[in-house]
C-alpha cells in the first residue's frame, strides 16, 4: 500500500474497540441481536432502535458507528456487505439461534495461552481478567473475560473449564450467562502441539495473516513481550531453526524457501533454558514446532514480529514439512493436488493428517468433523464453515485487509473528498490554525467549538461534533491528547495535506486576487491572514511560484523564500528586501527577549507558546527559519531536536551590544540577565572568554572597579563610551568632596571638576571631550538624582538616601 493512508479505523485499537462494542450490544440485549441480523445499511439505524441499559447501549452504538465508518474505503458495496455486514449478521442469528436451544449454554474445554492484567470492565462493573484460550472443540482460539477472583493462580498453558458458556464467532468471545465460583483447572497435562492442528500455518502465508481482515481467525491476547492487549491470530509454526538467543528465534522452512523471527516470550524463554532438549545449541538447524501468535499489523506503532508462547521440537524435517502444508490448505479450505506436489512434494500429498480429505483432485480441510455433537458446537461451526465459503469468494488467504480496501480511496484526495461531503473542513481548519499559534498545546472539545464558531461562522450540535470528531479521529487526521483536565485535541501531520487538498482552488484563488491587487506578498501578510490557516497559504503561493505565476524572493540566511512576487511586477526588489530586512530584525528581537527569560532549552512549539501568550505571533515555519539564521550566526545554539538554548556567553554579548554606548560592572550584568544562582559562579569566566575574542573590552573605574563595554568601530560610540567612564570616575570624587564639605559654592565645585576632569582625559588618552560640559551632566545628574539640592550659588549635599 506505498502512498497510500489506510485509515486508523482499520488499526487495532479500533478494531477491538468496535469488536468489544457489538458484542456487548447482541450479548447484553437480544433486540440489538435482531437489528444486527437484518441490518441493511448502518447508517439507517436511529438511537431509539438500540436497546439494553446505558453500556450494552452505548456498546451497540460504537460498533454501527465503526461499521458506517468504514464504508467509505471498502472496494465496493457488495465486498462491504459480504465481507463485513454478513458475517456480523450470522454472528447475531446463530447468538439468537443458540439462546432459543433448549441448552442455550454449554462447559468448554480450553488450554489458556494468555492471561491479562486485572483491569475494570463496565459492562461486568468490577475488576476482570482475560483469559486467551485454545477451544480444540470449536478449532479455533477465544477470550474469555471473567471476574479477577475466579480465576486460579498459575493457570497459564493449564486447561480450565468454562462452565455457562455461549461462544461468539467472529468477535472470538465466550460470553457467560453466569460466572461460576471459581474457573475449574483441569489439571497440568503435558502440551502436545499435534492435537491442535487446526492451528498450522505455512510460513508462506506468515505476512497475509498478519494483515488479515477475515475476524474470525483473531483472538484477543495480552502480550507478554510488548505489555497490551492485543488482535493476533493464534498458530503453530513449522520449521528448521537457524538462528535462537534469549529474544529471537528465526524458523526457515524445511525446503529453504521461507523463514520468519519469533520474539520469544519470557515463559518460552525460561522453559528453554530449563529444558535439556531444548538447549539453544542443540536447536540450531533442527525442526521445530512454535505455538505462536502473529500480531495484526495495522496499528499507530511499528508492527509487532509474531510472538513464540511454547517450542517443542519435531521428531523428523517431514513432520514440519507436513505442518507447513497443512497450514497452506487449512488457510483455503481446498487446493489442488497438483499445487500441493508443486509447492511441497509428493510424499507430503500422501502423509496429510485425517482432517484433510482427497477426493481424487483436490485436498480438502476438514477438521474433526465427526466428532461433536453438542448442538452449540455444530451451529457454531456451522457459522464457521459459512464464513469459510464467504471468504473463499475473495481468492485471497486470511482475506488480507488490501483486498477488502479501494487503493484510490486511500489517497489524500480521496479524504479530501471525505471531509467535505461530512462537513469536516471547518473543523479540521480550525484545529489546524489553533495549532500554528501554539504547537505545544492541544485544544480541548468545548474551545474548539468556540473556535469554529468564531472563525468560520460555523455550528455544531454537541452530538454532530462529537461525531465529527470521531471521524477525524479514526480517519487519522486527528489525534486525542491525554490529559488530567479532559480531552484534548491535535491535528496530525497527514491532516495538513488532506486539509490542504481540499481548500487548494479556494486558497489559489484568493492569493491569485491578492497578487494582482498588491503585486507582491511577504510571509508576514500570508501569516495575518485570517482566511485560511498559513500553513494553507504558505502551500498555496509555493503552488502559485511552481505554476510561473509567482516568483519566490530569498534573504540572505533563509531557506525557505520570504516573500513572493507576480511575474513581471515592476516593484522594486531591493526595496521589498528592505522592508523585510526590518520586519526580520524586530521579530528577532522579540525571539531573543523571549529566550533571555528562559534558563533551559526549549522547543520551536514551545517557544511560539511564549511568544504567543506575550501578544507576539509567529508562526512555527517562519520561527524555524528565523531559528536557523541565528544559529547560524552563533547567537543560539542548538540542542536536540528542535531544542534551542542561548548561551550565556552570548546573552551577555548581546546585552551589552543592544547598550554599546554604557558601561556595566559585572554585578550589574548578572542582575539584567538574572541567570539562576549556579551559573553565576561562572559568569566571570563567561566575560573573560568575550574579552578574548575581543567582543567586550574590560576597564577599571575608580569606585567601581572593572566594568565592561561593547568593543565598537563606530567613533560617536566610542566617544559615548568614553565620556560616560571619565564621568563615572570624577563621579566618585566629587561625590567624596561634597561628602567632606556638605556644603560648597557652585562656582568652586564646577571649577573643581573641571579639573578633574581635564587632568582624567589626559591621562586615559581620550581625545575630542568637553570638561565644562561633562562637568554640566555631572552636575544635573547629582540634582536628578537628589543627592544635591542648589540654594542660590550654593550646593547643599543631601546624602545618598535620597537615591
Amino acid at each position: 500500500m506505498a502512498g497510500m493512508r489506510v485509515p486508523r479505523f482499520f488499526h487495532d485499537v479500533v478494531i477491538r474497540q468496535a469488536l468489544q462494542g457489538i458484542y456487548v450490544g447482541i450479548a447484553g440485549a437480544n433486540d440489538n441481536a435482531e437489528t444486527l441480523s437484518r441490518l441493511e445499511n448502518p447508517l439507517t439505524i436511529s438511537p431509539e432502535q438500540i436497546h439494553g441499559n446505558e453500556v450494552v447501549r452505548y456498546g451497540f452504538l460504537s460498533g454501527i458507528r465503526w461499521l458506517s465508518a468504514i464504508s467509505e474505503f471498502v472496494r465496493s458495496d457488495d465486498i462491504f456487505e459480504s465481507q463485513i455486514l454478513t458475517p456480523f449478521r450470522l454472528s447475531a442469528r446463530y447468538l439468537l439461534t443458540i439462546r432459543r436451544m433448549r441448552e442455550p449454554t454449554t462447559t468448554l474445554q480450553g488450554l489458556v495461552y494468555s492471561v491479562s492484567k486485572p483491569f475494570f470492565s463496565k459492562f461486568f462493573e468490577q475488576q476482570v481478567i482475560d483469559l486467551s484460550l485454545i477451544i480444540p472443540e470449536l478449532g479455533t482460539a477465544m477470550l474469555y473475560r471473567c471476574p479477577a477472583p475466579i480465576v486460579p493462580s498459575n493457570c497459564l498453558f493449564k486447561e480450565c473449564e468454562i462452565p455457562y458458556a455461549q461462544p461468539i464467532p467472529i468477535m472470538n468471545r465466550i460470553h457467560p450467562s453466569r460466572f461460576p465460583s471459581g474457573l475449574l483447572s483441569v489439571g497440568f497435562r503435558e502440551i502436545v502441539l499435534d492435537r491442535y492442528a487446526f492451528l498450522n500455518i505455512s510460513l508462506k502465508d506468515l505476512k497475509a495473516a498478519s494483515r488479515s481482515f477475515a475476524f474470525e481467525n483473531h483472538c484477543e491476547a495480552e502480550s507478554a513481550i510488548y505489555g497490551k492487549r492485543r488482535l493476533g491470530i493464534l498458530c503453530i509454526l513449522s520449521g528448521r531453526v537457524k538462528y535462537i538467543d534469549e529474544a529471537t528465534i528465526i524458523l526457515r522452512d524445511i525446503l529453504e524457501r521461507d523463514s520468519c523471527t519469533l520474539r520469544l516470550s519470557p515463559l518460552c524463554t525460561r522453559s528453554i533454558t530449563k529444558s535439556e532438549e531444548l538447549r539453544k545449541e542443540k536447536l540450531v538447524e533442527k525442526p521445530v514446532k512454535a505455538l505462536s501468535i502473529i500480531w495484526y499489523h495495522y496499528s499507530s506503532g511499528r508492527p509487532e514480529n509474531p510472538e513464540a508462547l511454547y517450542i517443542q521440537k519435531c521428531d523428523y524435517d517431514l513432520e514440519a514439512l507436513l505442518n507447513d502444508a497443512t497450514g497452506y490448505i487449512r488457510a483455503r479450505g481446498r487446493v489442488e493436488a497438483e499445487k500441493i506436489r508443486g509447492l511441497y512434494n509428493q510424499k507430503v500429498v500422501e502423509l496429510l493428517s485425517k482432517d484433510i480429505v482427497f477426493d481424487g483432485q483436490s485436498l480438502i480441510w476438514r477438521y474433526g468433523e465427526s466428532s461433536r455433537t453438542n448442538p452449540i458446537t455444530l451451529e457454531f461451526i456451522r457459522v464457521l464453515d459459512k464464513l469459510k465459503e464467504i471468504r473463499a469468494a475473495m481468492r485471497r488467504a486470511f482475506t488480507p485487509l488490501i483486498s477488502v480496501l479501494d487503493g484510490r480511496r486511500l489517497l489524500t484526495e480521496y479524504y479530501a473528498n471525505v471531509i467535505h461531503k461530512k462537513n469536516l473542513i471547518p473543523i479540521l481548519l480550525t484545529l489546524i490554525r489553533e495549532n500554528e499559534k501554539c504547537s505545544c498545546l492541544a485544544i480541548s472539545h468545548e474551545e474548539l467549538r468556540e473556535k469554529i464558531r468564531k472563525y468560520s461562522d460555523g455550528y455544531y450540535y454537541p452530538g454532530e461534533f462529537e461525531e465529527a470528531i470521531y471521524l477525524l479521529r479514526g480517519m487519522g487526521l486527528v489525534r486525542s491528547v491525554k490529559d488530567p483536565r479532559g480531552r484534548y485535541l491535535k491535528p496530525s501531520q497527514f491532516s495538513y495535506d488532506v486539509a490542504y487538498a481540499a481548500v487548494r482552488n479556494q486558497v489559489g484563488s484568493i492569493l491569485r486576487d491578492l497578487l494582482e491587487e498588491r503585486g507582491w506578498l511577504s510571509i508576514f501578510d500570508l501569516s495575518e491572514m485570517q482566511d485560511y490557516p498559513f500553513s494553507m497559504l504558505f502551500r498555496g503561493i509555493n503552488n502559485l511560484a511552481n505554476e510561473g505565476i509567482a516568483s519566490p524572493l530569498y534573504l540572505r540566511g533563509f531557506k525557505i523564500p520570504i516573500a513572493w512576487r507576480k511575474v513581471r511586477d515592476q516593484h522594486d526588489v531591493e526595496l521589498i528586501l528592505k522592508q523585510l530586512n526590518s520586519k526580520i530584525s524586530q521579530i528577532t528581537g522579540d525571539v531573543l527577549n523571549v529566550l533571555s527569560a528562559i534558563t533551559h532549552p526549549i522547543s520551536t512549539g514551545k517557544l511560539a507558546e511564549e511568544l504567543a501568550s506575550k501578544g507576539i505571533y509567529v508562526i512555527e515555519e517562519v520561527l524555524t527559519a528565523l531559528l536557523q539564521n541565528l544559529l547560524r550566526q552563533g547567537r543560539i545554539m542548538q540542542t536536540g531536536d528542535n531544542m534551542w538554548f542561548y548561551p550565556w556567553e552570548r546573552r551577555i554579548a548581546d546585552f551589552l551590544e543592544r547598550r554599546q554606548a554604557q558601561i556595566f560592572t559585572e554585578k550589574e550584568i548578572i542582575e539584567a540577565i538574572n541567570p539562576p544562582y549556579n551559573i553565576r559562579t561562572y559568569f566571570r569566566q563567561y566575560l573573560d572568554k568575550l574579552e578574548s575574542q575581543g567582543m567586550i573590552e574590560g576597564i577599571i573605574i575608580r569606585g567601581l572597579g572593572e566594568c565592561f563595554r561593547w568593543r565598537s568601530s563606530d567613533p560617536d560610540i566610542i566617544e559615548q563610551q568614553n565620556k560616560l567612564i571619565i564621568k563615572k570616575e570624577v563621579l566618585w570624587d566629587a561625590l567624596r568632596m561634597l561628602r567632606e564639605f556638605r556644603e560648597v559654592d557652585i562656582e568652586t565645585f564646577k571649577a573643581k571638576l573641571r579639573v578633574m576632569l581635564t587632568i582624567l582625559i589626559r591621562k586615559r588618552g581620550y581625545k575630542g571631550l568637553n570638561a565644562g560640559e561633562i562637568a554640566d551632566n555631572i552636575l544635573q545628574d547629582l540634582v536628578k538624582d537628589g543627592r544635591i539640592r542648589i540654594l542660590g550659588n550654593h550646593i547643599i549635599y543631601r546624602g545618598d538616601d535620597y537615591l
